[in-house]
């Protein structure tokens, strides 16, 4: 009787994932829309952004417009397409969501791993910072994911299941944890060990007499900091939780948390990012368009005296 209701507790009905899939694809949109608008600002401001810079934050952004658009094509496929039910056509849709948000997370790393090259070894070993070794870095990232998430091409974990999304079976334990592991504990930790390296070697080599500036700095890199582990966590703890209590409501909180997760990522990217930041203010008062007193005076005293 308790295996049951344990049964019943963690098997959703098709039902069940609408408000889910409705929200998943509001976030989705919300993100696409954030992250496409970044990149064409980004675009525009080419000589006043760093080359380094510009292409990390754009293959953050292609990564979060990556995931959500697959995302938004699961449920589709999931909810108006149910005669779908091969198990290559499911193993493919659940390889494409993994390397989406492997690949959101990773991104986020290596932004991690040019900062701390900026910050630590930029004098010593200028080459770390070059573009040339940025664009080797994206390409090293996305081959690390697309490679670390073959397993659910090449073992028959991911099957299609009534009802259920394509993912990994949480009975499939050693493929689970593996996953956990490689898509999101590893890239976390790396990022937050990272960040946090950088926040006690500024608190070294900042000079005394230059007070305002060390709080400033402190304060900016702490504030990434907190971000980043809290938009981290809120995404991977419903999985977390999931995995050692296994329930229908965790199950589907955790597939509205990633998409709510990549897009608040992507919105912070606006909020934390001081060159960002100045494009945006640069492009709003380019838009806005300010008509003195005396000349929209003068405008319609003309008007008026052509009239008469």
């Amino acid at each position: 009787m308790n295996q049951t209701q344990v049964n019943t507790n963690v098997i959703a009905t098709i039902e069940d994932y609408y408000l889910v899939a409705l929200l998943s694809s509001v976030f989705g949109v919300c993100g696409i829309i954030i992250s496409t608008y970044i990149m064409i600002l980004i675009d525009r401001a080419k000589s006043r952004l760093r080359t380094v810079h510009r292409l990390l934050v754009n293959n953050t952004c292609f990564a979060s417009i990556f995931y959500s658009v697959i995302t938004m094509i699961n449920y589709i496929v999931f909810i108006f397409a149910q005669w779908e039910t091969s198990n290559i056509g499911c193993k493919w849709r659940a390889y494409l969501a993994y390397v989406g948000i492997a690949g959101v997370l990773h991104s986020y790393m290596i932004q991690a791993i040019s900062c701390i090259c900026s910050c630590v070894f930029s004098t010593t070993h200028r080459w770390l910072t070059t573009t040339k070794t940025h664009y080797c870095l994206i390409a090293v990232q996305w081959l690390i994911v697309l490679v670390i998430t073959l397993s659910t091409l090449i073992t028959d974990d991911v099957q299609y299941r009534p009802q259920k999304l394509c993912f990994i079976p949480i009975k499939k334990t050693l493929h689970a944890i593996c996953a956990i592991f490689a898509y999101y504990i590893i890239p976390l930790a790396t990022t937050i060990v990272i960040y946090v390296f950088i926040f006690c070697r500024m608190k070294k080599t900042i000079k005394i007499n230059s007070t305002y500036q060390r709080v400033k700095r402190d304060l900016e890199a702490l504030r990434n900091i907190i971000f980043l582990i809290g938009i981290y966590i809120t995404s991977g703890l419903p999985s977390i939780i999931y995995f050692f209590s296994p329930s229908k409501y965790l199950y589907l909180i955790n597939l509205a948390t990633q998409s709510l997760a990549v897009t608040l990522a992507t919105s912070a990217t606006l909020l934390l990012d001081r060159e960002i930041c100045r494009l945006i203010r640069t492009s709003l008062c380019r838009t806005t368009l300010v008509v003195p007193f005396d000349n929209a005076h003068s405008i319609s005293k003309g008007q008026a005296n052509r009239h008469g």
